[in-house]
């Protein structure tokens, strides 16, 4: 079968919806999908092909959204991969190799030094095996443990609670939400390199429900879930006004039911010092793949939290 490729535009980005129901089985709302892809603030929208089958049908997408860190004082452009899809209808076909590199084409003629993702175990030996990525690190994820009565606990116990439940969690992070402001992360220790908190990233990453918190003069950018209150990012700080934050996130914890705070981090961070000692660490981790498009890039100095991702 022949199949016809094309850039992503304003216009045909409704046609990756039948697409993702199909490889995820669930929906997406065009408007979050238009968000996401709405790079505009870093120079480019729409970065991601299209393969479209003889048909008309939309077969196959391969996309990144653009992003930059500061290294040794200047902006690079960089981008995540995300959304890598194929149609049900059109799997082994090689679509996802072809768009991919068509992408990574794309991205080098623009600037964008590197490409990087979060592979899981499905799509792992594809970007390794087909689309030579390599991977030198792995997200180590962490959880702390919150007393408190699980709010997961009471509706599976008592159904009819749930709207009312649900109403609790959501007007207390209402009432407690900050405007987010740029700001450093305490992610990282000297001479490393993160993806920059800046207006322009803040900004872009409004195309899904989180909340800034504001404790103790210290910015929190969180997102709550029904077993853990997932931790994308903190300003930097001291270890003691950390620590104190901490202690604050769990008495939030316990007022909505939410067990667990949950950190993402590359290995070696500050982050990963301060949290490796009152912590479980999860026996999964999760790689972090890369592309270089420009042998310039120190990509071993680049790390990564959970506001990097492109679900946070």
């Amino acid at each position: 079968m022949e199949y016809r490729i094309e850039k992503l535009t304003d216009d045909n980005i409704a046609d990756l919806l039948p697409i993702y129901k199909s490889a995820f089985s669930t929906d997406i709302e065009l408007s979050e999908l238009r968000a996401k892809f709405d790079t505009s603030n870093f120079g480019l929208k729409n970065v991601g092909f299209i393969a479209y089958s003889s048909e008309g049908e939309g077969a196959a997408f391969y996309g990144v959204f653009p992003c930059e860190v500061l290294i040794n004082g200047e902006k690079v452009l960089i981008a995540q991969s995300g959304d890598t899809m194929t149609h049900k209808n059109h799997r082994r076909k090689n679509l996802f190799v072809i768009l991919a590199e068509k992408t990574f084409d794309f991205c080098k003629n623009n600037d964008i030094h590197m490409v990087y993702g979060f592979p899981n175990e499905f799509s792992y030996m594809g970007f390794i095996k087909k689309l030579k990525w390599s991977h030198d690190e792995s997200i180590r994820a962490y959880h702390i443990r919150c007393k408190c009565i699980p709010f997961l606990r009471l509706k599976s116990i008592f159904p009819f609670l749930t709207p009312f439940l649900n109403k609790i969690k959501r007007k207390k992070f209402e009432r407690i939400q900050i405007q987010g402001k740029p700001f450093q992360s305490n992610l990282l220790e000297v001479n490393q390199y993160g993806v920059l908190r800046d207006e322009k990233f803040l900004n872009y990453k409004s195309y899904s429900k989180k909340y800034f918190l504001s404790i103790s003069g210290v910015q929190v950018w969180v997102k709550p879930k029904e077993m853990f209150l997932l931790v994308g990012d903190v300003s930097a700080c001291s270890d003691e006004k950390f620590y104190l934050v901490l202690k604050q996130l769990k008495k939030l914890c316990f007022s909505v039911g939410i067990p667990h705070l949950r950190f993402h981090t590359s290995p070696g961070t500050k982050l990963e010092r301060l949290i490796k000692p009152i912590s479980t660490k999860h026996e999964i981790e999760y790689p972090i793949g890369y592309i270089k498009l420009n042998n310039q890039v120190e990509v071993e100095r680049i790390k990564y939290n959970l506001a990097d991702y492109d679900t946070f």
